[in-house]
């Protein structure tokens, strides 16, 4: 079994945890990018021949590419997604974001178990980015969470865990009603300046912008907001520093926070697919 990897600090626990298991593993990374983990040594490459050619599986990150290339922080180079497809040949491809329909590629973005772990993990990362920001406990803070999917849910329940007033923004009656049942305050972002007034923080989870200058003007200056969602986001950050507010970029957490969980969650689910397939046993 020939697995090939590419992405991420990730992809080291990806590789390591395949060979544990007697699988030849690649890693499409430049010399000196990366430390292998001891005891497993893996073959790696800034070559894509070298790396994809003959391999079972392809394994590349979430999101599998941005801005048009290869998501891959491990190497020097850039690499199309063309390039990289041409060699992979007909390993079968697992990724974030690949192309529909394809009976060879299998896309993270429709794995529910695997968003849903991804989804904690972003919750415990956005709540230690909160924590290095305002150097105190979250503790009797007040907090703003806007969404009520898998990551606002997530964030909403490790901040009231640990003792937080938590206000969750949803457009859908349905999830605010949920959220008021786990002891939440809810809102919709029709009227914001209850849930925002005199909070510490409001974190974002929603990827469309949601929030204006206007809305912003509720927080106290010096509150952060806190941005988790993909671009455009759920504000624009000269709104936000126009209104006083420390704006945090926080997107992708999983792999920046907690690799090596990320990494553990996303060889589950890779050899769950390639188990499903009939690739390994």
């Amino acid at each position: 079994m020939i697995i090939a990897a590419a992405g991420d600090e990730r992809m080291l626990t990806v590789c390591g945890l395949f060979a544990k298991e007697g699988a030849e593993c690649r890693l499409l990374a430049s010399e000196g990018a990366f430390e292998p983990p001891r005891g497993l040594p893996f073959f790696a490459s800034d070559d894509t021949e070298k790396c994809f050619c003959g391999a079972d599986a392809a394994v590349l990150p979430f999101p599998a590419f941005k801005n048009g290339l290869l998501n891959a922080p491990l190497c020097k180079k850039a690499y199309t997604p063309e390039e990289v497809f041409a060699q992979a040949g007909s390993a079968f491809v697992l990724g974030g974001g690949l192309p529909e329909g394809a009976d060879l590629f299998y896309d993270y973005a429709r794995d529910e178990k695997l968003l849903l772990e991804n989804a904690l993990i972003t919750a415990e990362g956005a709540v230690y980015v909160l924590m290095q920001s305002v150097k105190r406990t979250v503790c009797g803070m007040k907090t703003a969470v806007a969404g009520s999917g898998r990551i606002g849910r997530a964030l909403a329940e490790k901040l009231f865990a640990l003792g937080a007033e938590v206000s969750v923004l949803a457009r859908d009656p349905k999830a605010r009603a949920e959220a008021r049942a786990r002891g939440y305050k809810a809102a919709g972002f029709e009227d914001l300046e209850a849930p925002l007034s005199g909070a510490g923080v409001l974190f974002n989870t929603v990827p469309r912008r949601v929030f204006g200058r206007g809305a912003l003007s509720a927080l106290p200056e010096g509150a952060r907001y806190i941005e988790l969602a993909s671009a455009p986001g759920g504000a624009a950050r000269e709104d936000a520093y126009g209104c006083g507010l420390e704006y945090i970029a926080a997107p992708g957490l999983p792999g920046k926070y907690a690799p090596v969980s990320a990494g553990e969650a996303l060889f589950r689910c890779v050899k769950g697919v390639l188990r499903e397939r009939g690739i390994i046993r």
